[in-house]
């Protein structure tokens, strides 16, 4: 029998209880859980560590870069994971946790609402409303999309918020040296959370709207002392990854802006946000998950097709009804508590995107492009914030259904026994309706499915091998997509997991976004692999300083398998018998070494004279510096150099990217294609080198007269004046090079490429039954989007990409 001294417990023991099931029925088994984006640090903890200790430079994202993630913030997380890993065996940490984090956020929702709200009732109904609050925020559909696939950040934040708050108000309420030392301490223990560094300006506007909340309901002089403690306790238990990540702000953010899968995915990602922004998926609380397709079936099908059942839709709208009556509860009858509701519109408006009046300050706030992009994926920033506030306002709406129901009794005592009963009778009657409302949670579907792995021996073999192996950087393949998500034979799909258990550092695509050179490695090595080039896969290898190359056979590609090209790279290995030797097999894995001409140390090594090359460039698929240059400097032409100073003036004529990201220009004429751009004085009197060209390549054949052939080469000119190329140089393919004239400031540099008609080419014109077939754009950054545009002078209908 629990005492009166000890009642607060019985809530908990049923939140337990919850949660200890939700265990039984998701996470007991022999499997990892992994895949989507993971974090995995119990496959190496002291590799992790260190990453997490020094973490202004992450040296293991590809070719080493500053923190684009707070990866300080995981300090204490690991420690305390490695703590659990001296009791529990490595596959049950990431799960463990994962349930440690659902009891957090219900328990803290308890304890905050039953100790911090409603100071004008008993005790008995308090613990009934906190409760109330905790079950509602353990047995939502929030809670689900955010534990579906769960992301250390997202459910950290789910179950820090509460404790946040209840530090948060303990501090205001007592400002002594124990409230204080509660509130540093679950700023501390949940500062993982900041992995995600933009949840940080989440929660900074959380606790401000807080803070003077809850200030503005005492009669309190030291208001300022106390925003100003509360915000330095933010900062100081951050300073760990806020101050790395403002070096990467100040130094490196642009790569992230620019980056291909940035352009590529931000406004998809988006859309998908706003595909639920409608009233009615708002209410519901229905995100962006529920839009995506795995394997042609959709990843939250069994959960779209239970929502679809009439008690279930009763249920959610009953709860969306009593969150409105808190809301308007707070709005009109508890002044005071203001704040919770302008805490929930502020929430719900970045949901809520297609409903007017939020519609309209959405697409205000889309115009700024620190905002947009912050907020590309706007349910993972703030719906742990807005399940929180609605937990709140459900309390505050039974409450106050309670008391109205309970004030049509005359008789007090009657009246309070009433408002008694009727909180039990809440308590039964919506546990019970929140078990069936979310009835797939029993069956295993709070967390996906398809993340519930038995992860092959050879991999764990595979880190074991790298543990005993020095510095080196390691080349993983295939590499067959760029967007950083791999597929498995055997089941797992996400942004990948090798690094967490190598120390070295890998190429992969998962790092691209955080550095322009990791990008670039992509571009070049895929042009290498489908290529089949032998002399530029041995330049990229020497020019990224690769050590190693992991071949892996288990990686598949549901959408293209024949793209993974593995028996290609197979190719390249074995043309290179005296560059690249076999060190192990692990299964389907295999790890070659590669010998380097350069031995760099701790990736560091010494050049002598290298060649000076000038432009800078961002992007390119075929580094013609490096293949016939070797290792070399990037010029720049405001300092002396010698003379080995070599320019190549279109370094970005081949490149999947954006056409504004290119150093040259271009334009067109009927005939031709011109190339062109400035040479700078410091090339005076130096030498314009011309590459091999192909007489075929150049040759325009007639389509009535298949044995009659024009040679069309190409034409170079130096403001103005052209290069003339004999006879004997169109025909041939040897190089040759021109002396350049003096140049006084800059000198125009023309390349002509005349248009090659004839049989082998395609004349269009609006009558020709193609200009019926869909439109196309060869630039994949635009997703195929089109503006549609009138050219008067032909009278046709054009589509330029956007």
């Amino acid at each position: 029998m629990i005492t009166k001294k000890y009642r607060f417990l019985f809530p908990l023991i049923i939140l337990t209880g919850i949660v200890l099931l939700i265990y039984r029925t998701n996470l007991q088994g022999n499997f990892w859980l992994t895949g989507w984006d993971n974090l995995h640090p119990e496959f190496n903890y002291k590799a992790n560590l260190i990453r997490a200790f020094f973490s202004s430079w992450q040296e293991y994202q590809g070719l080493g870069l500053p923190a684009g993630h707070g990866h300080g913030s995981e300090l204490l997380r690991e420690l305390f994971l490695g703590a659990l890993s001296l009791i529990f065996q490595p596959i049950l940490i990431r799960k463990i946790f994962v349930a440690l984090m659902l009891f957090s956020g219900a328990s803290g929702c308890y304890f905050f609402v039953s100790r911090c709200l409603f100071p004008e009732i008993k005790e008995t109904y308090k613990r009934a409303l906190g409760f109330f609050a905790g079950s509602f925020y353990l047995l939502h559909l929030i809670t689900v999309q955010i534990f579906y696939t769960p992301y250390e950040a997202f459910i950290v934040q789910y179950g820090g918020l509460p404790w946040m708050a209840y530090g948060l108000y303990l501090f205001i309420k007592n400002d002594n040296k124990k409230s204080l030392a509660f509130l540093i301490l679950v700023n501390l223990i949940f500062s993982s959370q900041f992995y995600v560094p933009t949840l940080f300006l989440v929660y900074i506007f959380f606790v401000s709207m807080l803070s003077i909340g809850f200030l503005k309901q005492r009669a309190d002089k030291n208001k300022l002392k106390k925003i100003l403690v509360i915000f330095f306790v933010l900062i100081i238990t951050n300073l760990n990854w806020l101050f790395p990540f403002i070096n990467y702000v100040r130094t490196n953010i642009n790569s992230q802006l620019e980056a291909y899968n940035n352009i590529l995915y931000s406004q998809d990602i988006y859309l998908k946000n706003a595909n639920y922004g409608d009233l009615n998926s708002a209410v519901l609380a229905k995100g962006y998950l529920f839009s995506y397709v795995y394997e042609n079936d959709l990843m939250m099908k069994v959960w779209d097709k239970h929502l679809q059942q009439p008690y279930v839709l009763f249920f959610a709208y009953f709860m969306a009804v009593v969150i409105g009556l808190g809301l308007l509860h707070c709005l009109f009858a508890a002044k005071k508590n203001r704040f919770w509701s302008f805490l929930f519109f502020s929430f719900f408006a970045l949901i809520a995107v297609n409903v007017f009046p939020f519609s309209f300050l959405n697409e205000l706030l889309r115009k700024i492009n620190f905002f947009n992009q912050i907020f590309r994926n706007p349910f993972t920033k703030v719906a742990g914030g807005l399940h929180f506030v609605n937990s709140i306002l459900f309390a505050y709406g039974l409450y106050w259904l309670a008391k109205s129901i309970s004030s049509l009794i005359p008789n007090f005592y009657a009246r309070a026994h009433l408002l008694k009963s009727l909180l039990m009778f809440f308590s039964v009657f919506l546990l019970s309706y929140q078990l069936i409302y979310l009835s797939p949670v029993w069956s295993g579907n709070l967390i996906y499915p398809r993340l519930r792995h038995e992860v092959p021996d050879e991999y764990f073999a595979l880190f074991d091998f790298f543990k005993n192996q020095s510095a080196g950087r390691i080349a993983n393949f295939p590499q067959n997509t760029p967007n950083g998500w791999l597929y498995y034979h055997w089941g797992y799909s996400g942004s990948g997991f090798l690094w967490y258990g190598i120390t070295q550092p890998i190429l992969d695509r998962a790092f691209d976004v955080w550095n322009k050179s990791n990008e670039n490695y992509y571009w070049e090595i895929s042009q290498t692999v489908y290529s089949q080039s032998l002399q530029q896969f041995r330049s990229v290898l020497e020019k990224y300083q690769i050590r190693w190359l992991v071949l892996d056979q288990n990686v598949t590609s549901y959408s293209s398998p024949k793209s993974l090209y593995l028996d290609q790279v197979k190719d390249l290995i074995l043309r290179s018998p005296d560059l690249i030797t076999i060190k192990n097999i692990f299964g389907k894995i295999a790890v070659y070494e590669v010998n380097l001409k350069t031995r760099p140390n701790n990736y560091v090594f010494i050049e002598q004279d290298p060649t000076a090359v000038y432009p800078n460039y961002q992007w390119s698929q075929y580094d013609q510096a490096h293949l016939e240059n070797g290792n070399y400097i990037t010029a720049n032409l405001t300092k002396p150099h010698a003379e080995n100073l070599v320019s190549y003036p279109f370094r970005s004529l081949f490149t999947l990217r954006r056409q504004s990201e290119i150093e040259f220009n271009l334009r067109e004429n009927d005939n031709n294609f011109i190339f062109y751009t400035d040479i700078d004085p410091v090339f005076s009197r130096g030498r314009l080198g011309l590459p091999k060209i192909s007489a075929p390549e150049f040759a325009e054949t007639e389509k009535i007269n298949l044995a009659k052939t024009i040679l069309k080469p190409p034409k170079i000119s130096i403001n103005g004046q052209e290069i003339k190329w004999s006879d004997k140089q169109e025909s041939t393919a040897s190089p040759t090079s021109f002396a350049l004239p003096t140049i006084a400031k800059t000198a125009r540099l023309e390349v002509i490429i005349p248009k090659i008609r004839g049989y082998y080419s395609y004349q269009n014109s609006r009558f020709n039954q193609l200009a019926s077939q869909p439109d196309r754009s060869c630039d994949p950054t635009l997703k195929n989007s089109y503006l549609k545009k009138e050219v008067l002078r032909l009278n046709w209908t054009i589509f330029l990409p956007v």
